[in-house]
């Protein structure tokens, strides 16, 4: 059964793809609805602070949690690439110590 799996998700998924651009185009537009809907939340208080609190207390503080660490795996990703362009750099033009 489980090699049935495997050939059936080689022919949804072309070779090489890399499913983390739709991951993040998937959060951000999830986060873009939060905050449609936090700021229709927030414009339907009472008053002035309490739209803001909500805003900042629905909002701010809890979706830059959330994608701050649904973005570490990209972020780390990213680094370790950076990193390694440095390094072939740098193995490949050898600097002349005088």
């Amino acid at each position: 059964m489980l090699t049935n799996y495997a050939a059936l998700r080689q022919k949804i998924e072309p070779p090489n793809s890399n499913n983390v651009y739709f991951f993040m185009a998937f959060l951000y537009l999830i986060a873009i609805a939060w905050v449609y809907v936090v700021l229709m939340m927030s414009l339907v208080e009472s008053s002035v602070i309490a739209g803001i609190m909500t805003f900042i207390f629905y909002c701010i503080i809890p979706l830059g949690l959330v994608l701050y660490i649904l973005t570490s795996p990209a972020r780390k990703r990213q680094r370790k690439l950076e990193e390694d362009a440095q390094r072939k750099l740098n193995s490949s033009n050898p600097s002349k110590s005088d």
